[in-house]
């Protein structure tokens, strides 16, 4: 694949992670969950369903004609609709978003949305034929109980396995023979007992993600438990979990998830999975996703 070059809307810098807001009160859109996890409180922001839809509906009163929507179908009375970009003649790369897997991380959902606007209002895609395929909430059941499983109390991100009857790897597939095959899937998750940003990968592609990182600030990043490398990053449940290869990119091993059923496949030749920590402040940990998202598009003119 040829090398391009990419007009470079979005300014990736150092966080101010002293800041006492940025690009303006995302919170504001969120309501306040308090939730006890292992005998401890959390608090949660969640962007729920219908501020998805709303959402969605505000982009096609102002972007009518740069990107399509339509609903794969519906689970448990909720719709689930994908976004897909238009007018993109001949992509460069495609690439393929999925967010709000996991119902006590929708701050992933409103970080993908808000990337996408970002892009839509910059006609970046259309510009630099990037073809983008989103699925911004994929269990919105999920999202609106504050419960990481979906209504079938099944953790959707282990299920991406041959022979699963799931219905989000079916709507997953549908996309893929749709648009696919694509040339970056990033899965959006976050995590209430982990520190810091970071990327998991496969262990297929560690340069391409030292290279988004790069324009990441070092301080929210998330660091092995060791401060050395290669080391882990541990859990309450499982103290080798994640395997650090450098400040914010670590591998793991997990059966079943999206990243690893999309390069396994053959649906997109790289899968990541990018996870902010709920001990970041909100504002910084949105921006901080928005920023890395694009850094990620980006990396690809680097690589390929």
């Amino acid at each position: 694949m040829k090398r391009v070059c990419f007009a470079v809307f979005f300014v990736v810098c150092a966080l101010n992670l002293n800041a006492a807001n940025l690009s303006g009160s995302y919170v504001d859109m969120c309501s306040k969950y308090l939730k006890i996890i292992n005998n401890k409180e959390y608090e949660i922001y969640v962007f729920n369903f219908s501020k998805m839809v709303d959402s969605i509906e505000d982009f096609k009163k102002r972007f009518p004609d740069k990107f399509e929507t339509s609903n794969l179908g519906t689970e448990s009375d909720y719709k689930y609709p994908y976004l897909a970009t238009k007018h993109v003649e001949a992509p460069r790369y495609k690439v393929f978003i999925m967010a709000g897997q996991h119902g006590t991380e929708s701050l992933s959902t409103l970080s993908a949305l808000r990337w996408f606007e970002n892009n839509l209002s910059s006609d970046f895609f259309e510009k630099e034929r990037v073809q983008v395929v989103m699925l911004p909430m994929a269990n919105p059941w999920g999202v609106d109980n504050v419960v990481r499983k979906n209504h079938n109390d099944i953790d959707t991100n282990r299920q991406f396995i041959d022979g699963s009857t799931m219905s989000l790897k079916a709507w997953v597939d549908k996309l893929v023979s749709k648009y696919g095959p694509y040339d970056l899937s990033l899965d959006i998750h976050g995590t209430l007992f982990k520190e810091g940003l970071f990327i998991v990968q496969n262990g297929s592609d560690i340069e391409f993600a030292q290279q988004a990182l790069k324009s990441t600030s070092h301080e929210i990043l998330s660091k092995s438990d060791s401060g050395n490398y290669p080391d882990y990053r541990g859990t309450n449940t499982n103290p080798q979990k994640y395997l650090m290869l450098a400040p914010g990119l670590s591998t793991s091993e997990t059966l079943g998830t999206f990243k690893s059923y999309m390069e396994s496949s053959g649906a997109s030749t790289r899968a990541f999975t990018l996870e902010y920590s709920d001990k970041i402040d909100e504002n910084i940990k949105i921006v901080a996703l928005e920023n890395l998202m694009q850094q990620m598009v980006f990396t690809m003119r680097n690589v390929d």
